[in-house]
């Protein structure tokens, strides 16, 4: 479940371009996970960035740390 998402749009996506995203988990702590990412194209310009604060059940929780 997201508990917070914020994007932030800073040039437009072009037309039939390939385009790459990327996140990464910057920290997990019981049941918070803080997630920053971006979309970028192969010149390296930005097209957004967005982090978002995700929030896990029980179960959800339970579950990796058995698996």
């Amino acid at each position: 479940m997201v508990g917070n998402l914020n994007v932030s749009f800073q040039n437009m996506l072009p037309l039939h371009k390939v385009v790459r995203v990327e996140a990464k988990v910057d920290s997990a702590e019981k049941l918070k996970m803080m997630v920053h990412g971006r979309t970028y194209g192969e010149k390296k310009t930005t097209y957004a960035v967005g982090e978002c604060l995700c929030i896990t059940s029980f179960a959800q929780t339970y579950c990796y740390q058995i698996g």
